[in-house]
């Protein structure tokens, strides 16, 4: 019997007695009908389009952040070290994104005044931003 495994989206080929027994009453599968097929395809069209459109999305956020100059501004002491540490969520809060949007690929917090640059994954593109910590 042909049913379509909820899970993966699939479609196998299980003993009847699996199906009726086991697959479809747990709900971890449905029968593989005409109409079943039609909205398993649909749905596969609708997911691609929405993944098309992510790519596209993020495509355009990074153009736009590409190479941008951010300016924090921190409590110091006599030197250049800072009170505290900026790290992933200060750099994003600086760019007006959230952690959905762009993930801040920081080794450790970043401790000392000056400009540094730092990289930014959003989706599967990677860009470099210039991040500046000033006194305050």
């Amino acid at each position: 019997m042909k049913v379509i495994i909820k899970k993966t989206g699939k479609i196998e080929n299980v003993s009847f007695g699996n199906a009726v027994n086991y697959l479809i009453p747990q709900g971890l599968a449905e029968k593989a009908t005409d109409e079943n097929l039609k909205a398993l395809e649909s749905k596969k069209i609708f997911q691609e389009k929405k993944v098309r459109e992510k790519k596209e999305k993020d495509k355009n956020l990074t153009g736009k952040i590409k190479a941008k100059k951010v300016t924090i501004k921190v409590k110091t002491s006599k030197g250049k070290k800072t009170f505290g540490s900026v790290g992933k969520k200060q750099i994003l809060n600086a760019l007006r994104l959230t952690k959905n949007q762009a993930e801040v690929l920081l080794d450790k917090p970043i401790k000392e005044l000056g400009k540094h640059k730092v990289e930014l994954k959003i989706g599967d593109q990677k860009t470099n931003i210039e991040v500046e910590l000033i006194r305050s």
